[in-house]
């Protein structure tokens, strides 16, 4: 199947012996199934990823939205408590 996206000519140029990749597993899955690539994970240093979580400047956030917040602060919580490398950055940093 044709890849389309900076993914598929990443995967296509690792196909081909031209590079090597960093890509999610979700990504690659099919062609590890298929033999065309193999993985290796990448243990050290472990690897990290800044997210964000947005919402518009100025406004209040309804009750669905703060719910949500609460949640997903709670999800937070219950990483930083099993993953030793989990960090979460505060608005103040």
């Amino acid at each position: 199947m044709p890849q389309t996206g900076s993914d598929g000519a990443i995967k296509d140029m690792a196909r081909r012996g031209l590079a090597c990749a960093i890509l999610p597993h979700s990504a690659v899955a099919e062609d590890i199934q298929a033999g065309a690539l193999v993985i290796r994970p990448i243990c050290d240093p472990a690897l990290m990823r800044t997210l964000f979580l947005i919402h518009p400047a100025g406004t209040d956030v309804n009750a669905a939205t703060a719910q949500a917040l609460r949640i997903i602060d709670g999800l937070l919580d219950e990483l930083r408590q099993r993953d030793r490398n989990f960090t979460v950055a505060t608005e103040e940093e």
